[in-house]
């Protein structure tokens, strides 16, 4: 995909170092990954590889031992599902002209 010249975009969302542990079992483990405005992002992977976990994680499902999780410039990471949904919901009206909030 090519962007035109100048500045790239800050992400809409920045996963940094997450990783999320089940007992013994690591599921996730230093998981990065930044995805900006407009760009298309596929998860795939086979059954067990953590893409759930990595979602669940994003949401507020899950708490995680270590990394962040930053949407909007806001970090997430330690929200509850209430929290991560009020956030998208802010950028959406935000995106749309209708909220400065």
């Amino acid at each position: 995909m090519m962007r035109p010249s100048g500045p790239e975009p800050p992400p809409l969302l920045r996963i940094a170092a997450l990783t999320k542990r089940f007992g013994g079992f690591t599921a996730l483990d230093n998981v990065s990954v930044d995805i900006r405005p407009g760009e298309r992002f596929g998860l795939i992977g086979p059954n067990g590889s953590g893409k759930t976990t990595l979602i669940n994680c994003i949401s507020g499902a899950f708490r995680t031992e270590a990394g962040t999780v930053v949407f909007r410039d806001e970090d997430i990471t330690r929200c509850s599902r209430t929290c991560a949904r009020a956030a998208a919901l802010r950028a959406v009206s935000r995106s749309r002209g209708r909220s400065k909030a």
